[in-house]
Formats: structure tokens, sequence, C-alpha cells
């Protein structure tokens, strides 16, 4: 598979979702991220933006916008993480010393066309049940208008992105991000006066206590 920057995202897929929907929502959810309105720095509810610094990961809800979905039973998110926490998410050597991370998390590839199946990492058959996949989306991160270049710059050397896709109705919350020490710190979303559709974003905040703490101290 090529990278997923020199090909056309509506032929890139993780699972039965292209990485055009992901690239869209993205965008209005940096600017939920940035001004705290999808609208960008004229939108109603606009808040502060989220400072970088005091936060560990952020998980978009991601929703199918020009295709159907095969199957309505699963819920898709895009996880950006500081990046030393991601290297513990994906790195082979972490993940064997990780056993509720290998036990909840299963790596795939993206696909050249819609698909439930996944397309696993290593092509070799390993029995188990897995409830979250996980996809290396990259640190590339959608370029918006409405969010300051320097930012977006920012946020791309701190952060990592990852696909994930569970089955709804999954506590992604109190299971995988429980599991890395993350607590959740902030919740962004669409008002209701303006949400225009279902596919609005909302973002959901997290922080390590912990290193939170020792920072301070």
């Amino acid at each position: 598979m090529k990278n997923k920057t020199s090909v056309n995202l509506q032929q890139v897929y993780f699972f039965d979702l292209p990485l055009s929907d992901v690239y869209g929502i993205a965008c209005a959810a940096m600017r939920l991220i940035y001004h705290g309105s999808a609208e960008g720095a004229f939108g109603m509810d606009t808040k502060e933006a989220i400072d970088l610094e005091h936060v560990d990961a952020l998980q978009i809800a991601l929703k199918h916008r020009t295709v159907d979905p095969l199957s309505e039973i699963y819920d898709y998110d895009l996880v950006y993480y500081r990046k030393e926490i991601a290297n513990r998410l994906w790195s082979s050597k972490f993940r064997k010393g990780c056993p509720t991370l290998r036990r909840l998390t299963r790596r795939v590839q993206f696909s050249d066309k819609a698909t439930i199946k996944p397309n696993r990492l290593r092509h070799f058959y390993i029995k188990s049940n897995r409830p979250v996949h996980v996809a290396k989306y990259g640190n590339d991160v959608p370029t918006d208008h409405c969010v300051p270049e320097d930012y977006i710059q920012s946020f791309g050397e701190q952060f990592e992105g990852y696909l994930m896709r569970s089955k709804m109705g999954f506590p992604l919350v109190t299971s995988l991000f429980d599991a890395q020490g993350l607590n959740l710190a902030d919740r962004r979303e669409v008002s209701k006066l303006q949400a225009s559709s279902k596919h609005s974003p909302h973002v959901l905040v997290y922080s390590d206590r912990i290193a939170q703490r020792q920072k301070a101290g």
C-alpha cells in the first residue's frame, strides 16, 4: 500500500470507511479543538484552544459520509496519541510486555476496497477475539484554513494518529484508555444550534493525571 498522502483518499479504506471521510471529519474536529466551534472563530460557543502541552490523547468520533457502511454494528474513531504513548500502543516490543493491550487490540492495515474483514498486519493466523482493531494513521494533521498553521504544525509534531474500530457500545473509554492510564479531561462537541447533520464530530480529550502531577511538582 502506498503512503496515503500519495493516493486518492477515496480509494483507501479502513475496513469500509474511506480515508476521505476520515479527513473531512478530522478537519471539522480540528476547529472544535482550536476554537470550540466547528464553524471556526465566528461560530457560536467558541472557547479557548486546547493546550496541547496538557493533553495525552484526543478521540474523534467518525461516521461514514460519502458511502454507506457495509455493517451498522461498528463504531469508528480517530485517536491522536502523544507520540511516546503511541509507541506503546503500536510497538511489538512494548506490546509483548503489556498483556492488556494485546488482549484488547489487533493491529491491521488499510485496504484498497471496502471490507468488513480485517486486513491483518501479520498474515499468519492467530486465534483470538480482540475487540478493538487499530490501524496507524500517522502524524498527518488535516490542514484547515480556520486553524492557524503553527497550531497544526505543533499538533503534528507532538501527536500520532490511529484509526480504531470496535463493536457499537463497546466501552472504549473504560477499557482501552483506562488501561493506558488515561483519564477523560474534556469533551468538545457541536451544539444543537450548530449541528447541521448527523456527521457533526465530537472530541474527547484525555490526560495522564499522574504525569501531569509529576510535571506540576
